[in-house]
């Protein structure tokens, strides 16, 4: 399918710069899905419940839907010209308190892998009374460009009470933040597992592009922001690799290559690979995605893009 815009459109622009999501090869097993037990929720007090006046502020950890050592199903998307990875559900339940009115303040969370790196976050407005207990909840999402290879571990969770700053026009926005808490978790991201005992099935490939085309024109001119993405599918969900390959007039071939685990291509998206550049010169290329799965079956599909 073939996408123009406008060279205004703001999200292709992220994509420029942002090397292609390539990564180890994820296990080839079909791993079972195992969802621990949430962790034993402390009794939730009553919103506005005293705090003692001496305590500078902080927060408590209750628990999450699903609770830590759980899976948490992730599936993938483009919105807009960029590819998006969603948590099909993770609520984080935890209460605050401080000891000045923060009439508006915000609660943000921010889960960590091992390497430190914030890989999912969610944030919720939540004033707080000098003294007082609040409740809060916060649904989580996904940061694509942070952490886009899964199976992804999740070892902790970085809690923070945030307030802006008054600025006058023209200058920055300040963040304050009044508390920051750490808590130790572990969730597990991954695609669903695939279906039980499935019959053999062949792999599919979608490719797709867009690009801030040239304003009246039918094709990009060189140097236009343009993308590409596969979308690889099978019904018994196996692991397989995704290969975009750019062969652009009169220059070598440009290859990504992205590994998948079992049950992406069963995953109600697909498994998903984008990536992103700039349109060469000449503006005339082929585009190329085949997708192989573990057993060797290929798909493949091409695109043409300028004037043949």
């Amino acid at each position: 399918m073939t996408r123009r815009l406008s060279r205004v459109a703001p999200l292709l622009l992220l994509l420029i710069g942002v090397p292609a999501c390539s990564g180890p090869s994820a296990p080839s097993s079909t791993t079972a899905t195992t969802v621990a037990a949430a962790l034993p929720a402390t009794i939730a007090p009553e919103p506005g419940a005293p705090m003692s006046a001496a305590a500078s502020g902080g927060f408590e950890f209750l628990g999450s839907d699903p609770g830590p050592g759980s899976d948490v199903f992730v599936t993938e998307s483009i919105s807009g010209l960029g590819s998006q990875v969603r948590l099909e559900r993770l609520i984080v339940n935890l209460t605050v308190h401080f000891n000045q009115s923060l009439p508006d303040a915000r609660a943000e969370v921010a889960l960590l892998d091992d390497n430190g790196r914030p890989c999912a976050n969610g944030s919720v407005a939540r004033p707080v009374a000098p003294g007082h207990i609040q409740p809060v909840s916060i649904t989580v999402g996904w940061e694509a460009q942070t952490c886009g290879i899964f199976p992804a571990s999740i070892v902790t969770l970085r809690a923070t009470l945030m307030t802006f700053a008054n600025t006058p026009p023209g200058v920055p926005i300040q963040r304050i933040n009044h508390v920051v808490q750490t808590f130790p978790v572990r969730y597990t991201m991954r695609y669903p597992p695939p279906p039980p005992n499935p019959p053999q099935a062949l792999p599919a490939a979608k490719l797709e592009w867009a690009a801030i085309g040239p304003s009246g024109g039918d094709w990009p001119i060189p140097g236009d922001p343009i993308a590409f993405w596969c979308t690889a599918t099978e019904t018994d969900g196996a692991p397989l690799t995704v290969r975009i390959t750019q062969r652009w007039e009169g220059l070598a071939p440009i290859v990504h290559t992205k590994a998948f685990p079992a049950g992406a291509s069963s995953s109600s998206s697909g498994a998903l690979f984008q990536v992103g550049g700039g349109t060469r010169n000449p503006p005339r290329a082929t585009i190329e995605c085949v997708v192989t799965n573990d057993r060797g079956q290929h798909a493949v599909q091409t695109i043409k893009i300028g004037t043949f």
